[in-house]
């Protein structure tokens, strides 16, 4: 087969950066305006009407999504330790580059290929499989704690069947120990890597879910910490098991919240507000900061990939 010119080849990588930077921003404008439930227009209006434009809360939701990208940055930075180092800095390039992908992709499966490509191509495969591992342990954790959410909601509404409720949980958080375990000893997984992954992995779960609980308090719901934390969790879970693109993540998880959170009186507007500006902070804007670097992405980039020659 004859090889493309390496003018054309330029060209059609140029190409397909700008179409999928396009693409996101068609996709997330649409998104926000075709809401069939609730109008933008609404949801504008309930947000002046609260506090949440006020500049300390601006801050406090600012630094929460901040401090979850920095748990995500040394994450990954963790992950391809291992292999080669990286710098904070490469971390969140590729990071943020990658997010570009994997927000029209279902399970973000677009980001693997766009990390890989930073990386030379004989660490690609090795560097997949850890970003796969990354994304294992955040669901891990998320469904954990979305576990106990879903017995403390269970337990709320079914009190008189609270051995059954308890027994059934102890047993499927058996087995997924188990599992874990074999995993870890079929693919000779390094203990002490899974365990730093996994502090992070929590540490950037409670970033994110407590975000969230701060939004509703400023919307002013009236439900208690562990019943609020509870309905994050699960709705957190039952997202997290459906293959739909990132893009329309803020309709599932509040079609979800909403659900949930009406089992205990709470109206649906500030839920569904609050699960937009969740989306907004954590995907629509990290994904404009990587959209620049899309636009950058090189093949191999051997600045940002130095081997380890003593690990």
């Amino acid at each position: 087969m004859p090889k493309l010119p390496h003018k054309f080849t330029q060209f059609l990588t140029a190409f397909f950066k700008v179409a999928v930077v396009i693409c996101v921003c068609i996709f997330i404008y649409k998104r926000l305006l075709d809401e069939t439930e609730f109008k933008i227009e609404n949801w504008l209006q309930f947000l002046i009407n609260s506090k949440i434009f006020t500049l300390k809360v601006m801050i406090v939701l600012v630094n929460f999504t901040l401090l979850n990208w920095f748990f995500e940055l040394k994450k990954w930075k963790r992950l391809v330790y291992p292999f080669t180092k990286i710098t904070l800095k490469d971390a969140f390039k590729q990071c943020l580059s990658a997010h570009v992908l994997a927000i029209i992709t279902p399970f973000r499966t677009g980001e693997y290929g766009v990390k890989a490509v930073y990386f030379p191509k004989f660490m690609r495969s090795a560097i997949i499989k850890q970003n796969g591992l990354g994304h294992f342990m955040q669901l891990a954790v998320t469904g954990f704690f979305g576990v106990i959410g879903c017995i403390s909601i269970a337990l709320s509404q079914y009190p008189d069947k609270a051995i059954l409720i308890i027994f059934s949980v102890i047993l499927l958080m058996a087995f997924i120990i188990l599992i874990v375990r074999k995993l870890i000893k079929r693919f000779k997984l390094d203990v002490i890597l899974i365990t730093q992954v996994l502090k992070l992995s929590i540490l950037r779960y409670f970033v994110f879910a407590h975000q969230f609980y701060f939004i509703l308090l400023i919307f002013n719901i009236q439900i208690g910490y562990v019943l609020g934390m509870s309905v994050i969790s699960a709705t957190y879970l039952i997202a997290s098991v459906i293959p739909i693109l990132n893009l329309f993540d803020a309709a599932l998880k509040g079609s979800i919240a909403i659900t949930l959170f009406s089992l205990f009186g709470v109206s649906a507007m500030p839920i569904f507000c609050a699960t937009l500006l969740m989306w907004m902070l954590n995907f629509v804007f990290p994904a404009g900061v990587g959209s620049i670097y899309f636009l950058k992405l090189k093949t191999h980039d051997r600045l940002t990939t130095k081997l380890v020659q003593d690990v």
